[in-house]
């Protein structure tokens, strides 16, 4: 009998010292009703930025075209090679693809020649690590087309100046210095100068590669 007053009193203790629930869902509700907007900061007219006018049409900012060439690089090191985020007519490499339709194509003859061939067909991409060491964008305003840069050569300046002429969007010509750390051995290549090369234009539905080299 005496050890079940002592545990009666414990509990009423308990109770008298619990926090009162109802009291604290008041407050939240309270709360959340008098909640704080957010306010945009003064973003001046084109006419008050005056040289610096092209920011309005920067606004955000280029960190957007670091997701599309994830998403690119992504497709192109899947099992079977997809294309992302790009636009068409595409230069990869040394290759232009009119459309979807095209690569498919392509990907569909290498599959026919590598039939009945051991290890084949393969993706060598996924025999390694991506990593970025350096990254350096160029911007490019809307239409123009004169392009010069320390990392291209005359070869690729003739192919980045015919993508310019499909694609004559505003965009950046974006120089990833790339390492590739083999999945087979210790052996690490590249990654002390640009070897991977794009051109990103700004289309209606977002930022799209429109050339591609590695």
């Amino acid at each position: 009998m005496k050890y079940i007053t002592t545990l009666s009193i414990a509990l009423l203790i308990v109770l008298l010292h619990a926090p009162d629930f109802n009291h604290n869902a008041g407050a939240l509700e309270q709360s959340d009703q008098n909640f704080v907007t957010w306010k945009e900061p003064k973003i001046s007219s084109p006419e008050e930025l005056g040289v610096a006018a092209n920011r309005l049409e920067e606004r955000p900012g280029n960190y957007r075209i670091l997701e599309t060439i994830h998403d690119f690089i992504e497709g192109v090191q899947a099992l079977r090679p997809e294309l992302h985020e790009v636009c068409f007519p595409m230069q990869f490499d040394s290759k232009t693809y009119e459309s979807m339709d095209a690569w498919e194509e392509w990907l569909e003859r290498q599959e026919e020649q590598a039939e009945g061939v051991p290890g084949k067909p393969r993706n060598k991409l996924r025999q390694y690590n991506i990593l970025i060491r350096n990254m350096e964008m160029v911007r490019i305003d809307r239409g123009a087309d004169k392009i010069l840069s320390d990392h291209l050569d005359e070869y690729d300046t003739k192919k980045l100046v015919s993508a310019r002429k499909a694609h004559p969007e505003r965009g950046y010509i974006v120089f990833l210095s790339v390492a590739y750390e083999s999945l087979q051995s210790p052996k690490v290549e590249g990654g002390d100068k640009p070897n991977m090369r794009f051109l990103v234009v700004e289309k209606d539905e977002g930022w799209k590669i429109a050339w591609f080299d590695k």
